[in-house]
């Protein structure tokens, strides 16, 4: 699913983006429901973490949509979860230092000072 170490030897393997991403999590699915159709019934939640958290509602509005125009198999979906989401870069970037101060991880006073005296603060 163009996670971890991948190749291709055509252009059209190499190209990769969140929407194919996203389109081929969706067939995955589907044929793995076809491989183990006992499991058809059971509650489908779809989930991920960190970066999937652009891509999970994506990937399960492609399964409300696939079961609307009546594709086979018809999934069970229930909903989804993201645990840690990536969802905007600026946001979750600057949010960091916040909410190492709301956990205790810095002090109040050590919170203050970067917003008064620094224009930009980056942690990692």
């Amino acid at each position: 699913m163009d996670t971890g170490f991948s190749y291709a030897t055509t252009w059209e393997g190499w190209r990769s983006s969140d929407s194919v991403l996203s389109m081929h999590t969706y067939e995955f699915i589907q044929k793995w429901f076809v491989e183990h159709p006992r499991f058809l019934n059971n509650p489908l939640y779809i989930s991920g973490i960190s970066y999937m958290g652009l891509l999970i509602p994506v990937i399960t509005l492609e399964v409300y949509k696939g079961n609307e125009r009546g594709s086979e198999p018809q999934l069970n979906i229930k909903g989804y979860l993201i645990v840690n989401p990536f969802t905007d870069r600026f946001i979750d970037e600057n949010s960091k230092l916040e909410f190492a101060n709301r956990v205790a991880l810095i002090s109040d006073d050590i919170y203050e000072v970067p917003k008064t005296r620094v224009s930009v603060i980056v942690i990692i």
